[in-house]
């Protein structure tokens, strides 16, 4: 995927002379990243089999709902560690000069497209709610008799239970501080909170 550009940091870290974040650190950091890209490389891989050839039988929708369990187990738990994850990555950039520079190196890479950290760290927060939408407009312009029909409209009752678990466990974490939580509003549109 072009936009999960931190295992690039991770493959560099593991390698480079110049700055190693170590083992337990970077296991912490990363590891719900990787699970998150991994899943959508499968799921990038299913949609590419399934269109090649292309043929009006084709179903996206099939995709989605064969990996909705893999998403939500994914998803989770990246988005409950992100807001420890970015503080944990924040400070120890700021304890650490030589990682703050190795990061910045690494951001300049044409991979990055000149993004912030805590733009790639929230673009897989930002991608399911996304890809809920666009499921919810192909299906609403795919014919009721269409093959795909039923199963994009399963697709879609996967992914919105998806978010909104995501959701209610956003709502739990943030209550004790008084605070509010939400990926997607609960008519499909994007959240202000």
């Amino acid at each position: 995927m072009r936009d999960c550009g931190l295992p690039v940091i991770l493959r560099t870290s593991s390698t480079s002379a110049r700055y190693h974040l170590p083992s337990a650190d970077r296991t912490f950091f990363f590891l719900s990243f990787l699970c998150v890209c991994r899943i959508h490389e499968k799921i990038a891989s299913e949609i590419s089999a399934a269109i090649d050839p292309w043929s009006s039988d084709c179903s996206l929708g099939a995709v989605y709902a064969k990996f909705a369990d893999d998403i939500a187990k994914v998803y989770l738990p990246y988005v409950n560690a992100y807001d420890d994850s970015r503080r944990f990555l924040q400070d120890t950039m700021k304890h650490k000069p030589k990682l703050q520079a190795f990061v910045n190196r690494c951001l300049a890479l044409p991979e990055f497209s000149r993004q912030s950290l805590a733009d790639i760290l929230i673009r897989p927060v930002q991608r399911l709610p996304t890809i809920l939408l666009l499921l919810k407009d192909l299906q609403k312009h795919t014919e009721d008799c269409h093959p795909d029909y039923t199963d994009l409209a399963m697709a879609v009752a996967a992914l919105d239970d998806v978010l909104k678990a995501i959701n209610e466990s956003g709502r739990v974490a943030a209550a004790p501080l008084g605070g509010s939580y939400s990926v997607l509003s609960s008519n499909g549109s994007w959240s202000d909170n």
